[in-house]
């Protein structure tokens, strides 16, 4: 019959085994960042498939909520942006319209400083000839 000391010594060493066996199922070998940051050929198929199946979908999920703020604030900035794009535009028309409206107002003008020249010449020579002085 064994003696207790080898009962205890063989369940210790069941114990450690089954433990060792077992927690190989339970122990990632590789983690996100080495999906991430390692070449795909120095990785073995466990631990690529363990990438493919696990780690990158929890990479995903994990930045999903980051993407859908981006992607609002994209909306955001796109919708400001085609205001700012539609005011310029409408300044553009506007400025079009002023130039026309001061290149009219500038041919008006220089039809009327001609006849104010011409009335001014008119008095001044009128004032000069029949000066009493």
């Amino acid at each position: 019959m064994p003696t207790a000391k080898f009962k205890y010594i063989l369940l210790v060493l069941v114990f450690c085994s089954s433990f060792f066996l077992l927690g190989q199922k339970f122990v990632l070998a590789i983690s996100l960042d080495e999906c991430q940051n390692k070449n795909v050929n120095d990785l073995g198929a466990a631990d690529r498939d363990w990438c493919l199946n696990t780690g990158f979908p929890q990479i995903i999920n994990s930045l999903a909520p980051a993407q859908t703020k981006n992607k609002q604030d994209l909306a955001s900035l796109q919708s400001q942006l085609s205001g700012i794009n539609q005011k310029v535009g409408d300044m553009t028309r506007e400025l079009k319209t002023f130039e026309a409206n001061i290149e009219k107002r500038e041919k008006e003008l220089s039809f009327t400083e001609a006849i104010f020249n011409e009335k001014v010449g008119t008095q001044y020579r009128f004032l000069r000839t029949y000066d009493p002085v």
